[in-house]
């Protein structure tokens, strides 16, 4: 168990290293897996089928075209005036710029979206305007976009938790909300006040800000209320709604062919194809290395307290995935069998500190764009986000300790 722990600390620092020196996340990913085979002594044909398996799997092909679905989307809302409009509406109707940039990546953060902080990139950026630095407008924006802790009923992770802990959807969501609270208490004490506020005057009639406000939002409503409608029949359901989306905007916008193509061209990056390629594969080799399987028989078998578990199992797995649905996964079988499901309370606390690895790793996809978008230095932006975690951190282990 040792070694694996030694083993995981090592790529940790690898990464953070090597994210200082400005290589590619995808590129670092990918040497994290290949010291993992080496280390583990994976037969080079099972490397090659994990390697193939993760490049070529349907959730990597699912989150490329996802995210170049929402960065098209953003594409034409921007060039056709339609995010400014939208802001300037915001902030009319709210009187400031403070509120105007939280509201967009907390209403995002309702929808189930590899990197969908993305979309909320240009409409913090255009409310924050230069009443912060660039840092600040990341953190609003990527602190924001995850105010909800990923605990929303359309997310799939809190769905399989909610399954394996045989408790409602509903359920565990209600009982995230203290945590939730916490979590957007902290991100306007780090992050709001750190924009210098601005009052803006009203220039037009309530009721004309309004219609204005829904005109131009209708687009991001309506992929919302597409990929409710859609869930229960479609297992694309996300992917159908942005592209439904994306179509209709085009239309009514009149975009020709040569637009379209420039659009597209805009939105494919080759960058975040092999950022996400690099962590995919990373994952399935981490998976098929046995490493977490070792972790998971000495955690049960050397009688390590429970809240302990409880706590650092879901965080370990919440860094090295990057997403709810990982941490999930991997963490929550094992931490049912030794008695997660006793008291929901427990699965939520467990849930929290999931979320907390996964907001303070590069492996998050929503970290990357967001970082990259604003040029910030991702790790610097990492550890912001950390001092931001501490509230959440301190009731997260208060709370497994008394009740684990």
């Amino acid at each position: 168990m040792l070694a694996n722990i030694v083993l995981i600390i090592v790529m940790v620092g690898v990464t953070i290293y090597l994210l200082y020196k400005e290589i590619n996340l995808g590129i670092i990913m990918l040497f994290n897996a290949i010291m993992l085979i080496i280390i583990k002594r994976v037969a080079f044909a099972d490397a090659v089928k994990l390697g193939i398996s993760g490049l070529f799997s349907e959730r990597t092909i699912k989150v490329i075209f996802i995210l170049f679905f929402i960065m098209m989307l953003e594409s034409v809302m921007r060039k056709t005036g339609m995010i400014k409009a939208l802001v300037d509406n915001i902030e009319e109707l709210v009187g400031g710029n403070r509120f105007a940039a939280v509201l967009m990546p907390f209403v995002i953060g309702f929808l189930s979206s590899t990197g969908g902080a993305r979309i909320s990139c240009p409409m913090v950026d255009e409310a924050v305007g230069e009443n912060a630095d660039p840092e600040t407008k990341a953190f609003v924006n990527y602190w924001f976009r995850h105010t909800w802790l990923d605990s929303f009923i359309l997310y799939p992770g809190v769905i399989l938790a909610s399954e394996l802990m045989n408790v409602s959807v509903f359920s565990l969501f209600l009982h995230m909300f203290p945590f939730i609270a916490i979590t957007f208490a902290s991100g306007v004490f780090f992050g709001v006040f750190n924009v210098k506020k601005e009052k803006v005057e009203r220039t037009q009639p309530v009721l004309k800000s309004l219609k204005l406000f829904f005109i131009n939002i209708l687009p991001v409503i309506s992929l919302i209320v597409f990929y409710i409608v859609l869930t229960p029949f479609f297992k694309y359901a996300l992917e159908a709604a942005t592209l439904a989306v994306l179509v209709l905007l085009l239309l009514i916008k009149r975009y020709s062919l040569t637009d379209i193509w420039a659009t597209a061209k805009e939105a494919f990056s080759v960058k975040y194809v092999l950022i996400i390629s690099g962590v995919m594969i990373f994952n399935e080799v981490l998976n098929g290395s046995g490493v977490l399987v070792e972790l998971q028989n000495a955690i049960a078998n050397y009688g390590i307290p429970r809240g302990l578990v409880f706590l650092v199992f879901p965080i370990i797995a919440g860094m090295l995935t990057g997403m709810a649905m990982g941490f999930t996964s991997m963490s929550f079988p094992l931490l049912v069998s030794i008695g997660l499901a006793d008291n929901i309370w427990l699965g939520a606390l467990a849930f929290a500190a999931g979320m907390i690895g996964q907001m303070v790793t590069p492996m998050h996809i929503c970290l990357v764009v967001t970082a990259d978008y604003f040029k910030v230095n991702m790790n610097k932006l990492i550890k912001r986000v950390l001092v931001a975690e501490i509230p959440l951190i301190i009731v997260v282990v208060a709370g497994l300790f008394l009740l684990a």
